[in-house]
C-alpha cells in the first residue's frame, strides 16, 4: 500500500505527532523552575510573542516580567498542527533554553545553577564631543556576569545577578570611553546587583521581592506608566494569571535624597502604586487598564494596599498624592500582523472648569502612542516589521505641588570622587514634549541570528520634567513642541547579532546620529557617525 493510498491516516498521526510535541514542550516546562522570572526583554519571550501572532492570536500580556509558568500558560493557546517551520524552530528552541542543564540538583526539586557570561564590547564614534549615543547607557553590556539562581521544586525561585561594568557616567566624561571593560577600580560601577530578588508561587500565580526590571505596556519606544527607563525597581509585586484574565498589583519603593547635600530625607517617604487588569477577549483582542499614584511625604496606611480600590477615590491632599490613568489594547488582525496603542490621562481638565478657573485652569497631561507590528514566517526564521507613532503634552508627568513620576537616584562615582542624583522617568523615556516616529525591519531566525534596519524622527520641545508648572491660558494652549527652538533628532541603525553556537556570541551595530538645534541651541548641529562591536562567551 502506497502512502498516496492513505490520506485519510496519515494526516491525522502527523497531527497527532505535533500535539503530542507541543505537550512535550508544556510538561518540560513544568519540570522547570516555574517562578524563574523572565523580562519582557528576553528572546524567549520574543520568540513566543512571534508564534501566538503567526497564528492569528492574541499577542501575550505586556505587563512583565514573567514567570516560567505564565509563559507555559500562554503556549497552551497554540493549534500544534498548524505551526510553520519556522515556528517549529522557534519552538523547538525555546524547549532547549529551558532544558538546559542546570549546574546541581538534589532529589526532591533543589537545583542550584550560574551560567557567567564574558563580552567584551568596543565603541566607535566620529564626534567625541557628542554624548549621546543611540544605544545608551543602560544597552550596553556588562563585561561579565554571573547570575547564581536556586529553586525548589516548583513553587520558589531566587536570583542574584552580579555584573562588572563602566560606570554610567563615564559615557558622558570620557570621549575615549572605547571598551566596556574598566580599565580600574576607580571606573567600576558599584550599584550592583541590578537583578536580586525572591519569586513564590503557583500555576496561576506569583508573588517577587526585591529588585528587578519592570516594564508594563506595549510600546517598543518605551511606555507611559511604568518602563525601563531605569535600569531597576525594588519592589513589591503579586499577580494572578488565566488564559484571557490577568490582575497584577505593585509596590515600588523610591529613593528620597536632599538634593543639596544628597542626603536622606528621613521626613519625604516616596512610592509609587499600581495595579492593573488585562481581559482577552475574542482570541485576538488584549484590553489593559492601569493605575497608578505617587506618593510622598507621608507613609503608607494600610488602605493603600486594598488591590481592588480606585486610586483616585482616596481624596488625597494633592501634596501627597499623584494619580495617572492608562488604556491600552492589541488586536491581531490577522496571521503576522497586529495593532497596538496607548493612552495615558495625567491630567484632564473639562470646558467647564477653564470657564471657572480662567487664568488658573490646569493645562491637559496626555500621551498618545499608536503602532503596527508584523511577524511573517520565511524559511527558519521570521521577517519582522514594525512602524510607531508617539505623542506626549508639554505638561504630562509634570504637576506643581503634587508628586513626580521620576526617580532621584543616588550614584557614588568613584571615577570623579564625588556623588550625584540622576534622575529619570519612571514612564515614557523621552518624557513630555516629544512627537517621534520610530520604524523597524529586520530578519531573525531563533537562536541562531537577528538582523535588522532601524530608523527614527523625534522632535522634542524646551519643556522637561524639571520644567516648572504653569497655569492659565497660555499654558493651556501650549502644543508640542513647546518653545521656539524644537530640538529635531533623527538616527538610522543597522544591527546584526549571531550565535554560530550556544556558548559564543557575536555581533555589532553601525548607526548615523544627527542632532538639529541640538539642546534647543538655534541652529547648531550635530552629526556623529557610531559604531558597537561585540563578541561573548556563556558558560
Amino acid at each position: 500500500m502506497q502512502e498516496e493510498d492513505l490520506p485519510g491516516i496519515i494526516a491525522p498521526m502527523k497531527r497527532l505527532f505535533a500535539v503530542a510535541s507541543l505537550l512535550a514542550l508544556v510538561v518540560a516546562f513544568s519540570a522547570q523552575a516555574q517562578q524563574r522570572i523572565l523580562l519582557d526583554s528576553d528572546p524567549i519571550y520574543e520568540e513566543l510573542r512571534t508564534l501566538l501572532v503567526e497564528e492569528r492570536l492574541a499577542v501575550p500580556s505586556t505587563s512583565g516580567p514573567f514567570t516560567v509558568a505564565e509563559l507555559a500558560l500562554m503556549l497552551k493557546r497554540l493549534d500544534a498542527g498548524t505551526l510553520s517551520r519556522a515556528q517549529m524552530r522557534s519552538r523547538d528552541w525555546i524547549l532547549e533554553q529551558l532544558s538546559r542543564r542546570a549546574l546541581y540538583g538534589e532529589e526532591g526539586g533543589l537545583v542550584i545553577d550560574a551560567a557567567p557570561r564574558l563580552v567584551v564590547e568596543s565603541y566607535f564614534h566620529s564626534n567625541t564631543n557628542n554624548p549621546e549615543w543611540i544605544s545608551t547607557y543602560e544597552a550596553r553590556r556588562p563585561v561579565l556576569s554571573l547570575p547564581l539562581s536556586m529553586s525548589i521544586a516548583s513553587s520558589f525561585y531566587a536570583l542574584m545577578q552580579l555584573d562588572v561594568r563602566k560606570e554610567p557616567i563615564i559615557l558622558s566624561e570620557d570621549p575615549s570611553y572605547l571598551l566596556n571593560l574598566p580599565a580600574s577600580f576607580g571606573e567600576v560601577d558599584y550599584q550592583f546587583p541590578r537583578r536580586a530578588f525572591l519569586s513564590v508561587g503557583g500555576p496561576h500565580w506569583n508573588v517577587q521581592f526585591g529588585r528587578d526590571a519592570a516594564s508594563w505596556g506595549n510600546g517598543v519606544t518605551g511606555n507611559f506608566l511604568l518602563s525601563n527607563a531605569l535600569e531597576y525597581h525594588d519592589y513589591l509585586r503579586a499577580t494572578t494569571f488565566w488564559r484571557n484574565f490577568k490582575y497584577h498589583a505593585m509596590f515600588i519603593n523610591l529613593e528620597s535624597w536632599n538634593p543639596d547635600t544628597i542626603k536622606r530625607q528621613s521626613d519625604l517617604y516616596r512610592s509609587y502604586l499600581l495595579h492593573r487588569i488585562e481581559a482577552r477577549l475574542f482570541g485576538v483582542l488584549n484590553l489593559a487598564v492601569t493605575e497608578g499614584i505617587s506618593l510622598e511625604g507621608k507613609y503608607q496606611e494600610l488602605r493603600y494596599f486594598n488591590p481592588f480600590m480606585i486610586f483616585h477615590n482616596w481624596f488625597l491632599n494633592d501634596k501627597y498624592g499623584n494619580i495617572i490613568f492608562g488604556l491600552e489594547g492589541e488586536l491581531t488582525v490577522f496571521d503576522g500582523l497586529f495593532v497596538y496603542g496607548q493612552y495615558v490621562l495625567d491630567q484632564r481638565t473639562s470646558k467647564f472648569e477653564r470657564d471657572r478657573y480662567g487664568a488658573g485652569a490646569e493645562p491637559d497631561s496626555l500621551g498618545y502612542l499608536a503602532g503596527v507590528s508584523g511577524r511573517f514566517p520565511i524559511g527558519d526564521g521570521h521577517l519582522y516589521a514594525n512602524v510607531e507613532g508617539v505623542l506626549t503634552t508639554p505638561w504630562l508627568y509634570i504637576i506643581s505641588g503634587q508628586p513626580d513620576f521620576t526617580e532621584e537616584r543616588k550614584r557614588i562615582t568613584n571615577y570623579l570622587g564625588r556623588k550625584y542624583l540622576e534622575s529619570k522617568p519612571l514612564g515614557y523615556v523621552y518624557g513630555p514634549d516629544t512627537m517621534l516616529v520610530n520604524a523597524r525591519l529586520g530578519y531573525r531566525i531563533a537562536g541562531l541570528m537577528d538582523a535588522r534596519i532601524e530608523f527614527q524622527y523625534q522632535v522634542r520641545g524646551e519643556n522637561d520634567l524639571g520644567t516648572p508648572h504653569a497655569r492659565g491660558p497660555d499654558a493651556v494652549a501650549m502644543k508640542t513642541p513647546s518653545g521656539e527652538t524644537p530640538e529635531h533628532r533623527t538616527f538610522l541603525r543597522v544591527s546584526a547579532a549571531a550565535t554560530p553556537a550556544a556558548w559564543f556570541e557575536v555581533g555589532g551595530e553601525i548607526g548615523w546620529l544627527r542632532d538639529v538645534n541640538d539642546d534647543h541651541r538655534p541652529g547648531a548641529v550635530v552629526d556623529d557617525l557610531q559604531v558597537v562591536l561585540r563578541v561573548g562567551v556563556t558558560y
